[in-house]
């Protein structure tokens, strides 16, 4: 089987983001024949605004040559980041013929707190389908980061190296 390439992207900006430093932990559990990338698709862009549309022409582009994303989010006031929704605005247009048609999309939450996310996950979860994107894995959050993950190592537990692995798993076979 050839390999897959998938696009991974964090919903945090912060240059030590908890959420970024569990994204590139598990693009290093990345099964055999799957190329997770990280890419900084979300800081670049302007605020979306139909004037300038051809902004996002670049990123919409390495998305519809991607096979599937993966997108890690924090949770800010119960929700996703404001950049990541203004991404996924640049990402669902023009509607019902952009980059997001069909692609597998795997999501998962990150957080300090006891709620892992789960505000941001569930609403990306919502979203995703509704903009023609294929969800794929299990309601994925990682609650009490700080206490599953040393930072200085980049080392997950093993309980969330597991969980990440079985999230990949499924969007593996999703991308075939």
């Amino acid at each position: 089987m050839s390999s897959r390439t998938i696009l991974a992207l964090s919903g945090s900006l912060r240059k030590g983001s908890f959420t970024t430093a569990v994204l590139h932990a598990a693009i290093e559990l990345a099964p055999s024949g799957l190329h997770i990338e990280w890419v900084d698709m979300v800081r670049p862009l302007p605020l979306y605004d139909e004037d300038v549309a051809g902004a996002g022409d670049a990123m919409r582009a390495q998305v519809a040559a991607a096979d599937g994303l993966l997108i890690a989010t924090p949770e800010y006031n119960y929700n996703i980041p404001g950049p990541l929704k203004n991404w996924l605005d640049w990402a669902s247009r023009p509607f019902g013929q952009h980059c997001l048609m069909g692609k597998p999309v795997a999501v998962f939450g990150v957080s300090p707190g006891s709620r892992g996310g789960q505000a941001a996950v569930e609403y990306l979860r919502n979203i995703v389908p509704l903009l023609g994107a294929t969800l794929v894995g299990e309601e994925l959050l990682l609650p009490s980061i700080k206490d599953q993950f040393d930072f200085e190592t980049s080392t997950p537990s093993m309980a969330v190296a597991a969980s990440l692995a079985s999230l990949l798993g499924a969007l593996h076979v999703a991308v075939g």
